[in-house]
């Protein structure tokens, strides 16, 4: 019985996307068990693709990205966004970038302002970002954003 609950966690680790553990736990297993050959042979083949996905960068626990960021303020969810923001790893500018937009939706045109203005001095294509985006529409006008028009 005490197999087919460590076979149980073994798959729980891997369909939860804890490659490093699964990896460990399946081994374990392979070399431990009686399983009969077909759960064997299964068995390796989840260990070969949880071997796989460890190497190819992804821990144990799923990273947020850049795409989840801009989900979550497609979705006015900024609090999510700012927080993933926080954790990824992103050039500095396009952080500050989407900080400034996020800030920009919620109306905070000083602090919108101020992040823009660094993203705009690590890599001037943000004007032009800015001048093209929604978040920014309406408030182009605003002296806060005179840099924008300045060389």
């Amino acid at each position: 019985m005490a197999k087919k609950i460590d076979l149980d966690e073994a798959v729980k680790l891997f369909q939860e996307k804890q490659f490093g553990k699964a990896s460990k736990a399946m081994d374990t297993l392979i070399s431990t068990s009686e399983l009969d050959i077909f759960t064997l042979n299964r068995l390796r083949q989840f260990k070969t693709i949880a071997d796989r996905q460890s190497t190819n960068g992804s821990s144990d626990k799923e990273k947020p990205t850049l795409n989840q960021a801009v989900f979550f303020m497609n979705r006015r969810d900024y609090a999510n966004a700012e927080e993933i923001l926080d954790q990824i790893d992103i050039s500095q500018d396009v952080s500050l970038y989407l900080k400034s937009e996020i800030a920009a939706e919620q109306g905070r045109l000083e602090k919108a302002a101020e992040f823009l203005q660094k993203a705009v001095s690590l890599n001037r294509d943000n004007v032009g970002y800015a001048k093209n985006s929604r978040s920014f529409h309406g408030h182009l006008n605003d002296k806060k954003f005179a840099f924008l028009f300045t060389k």
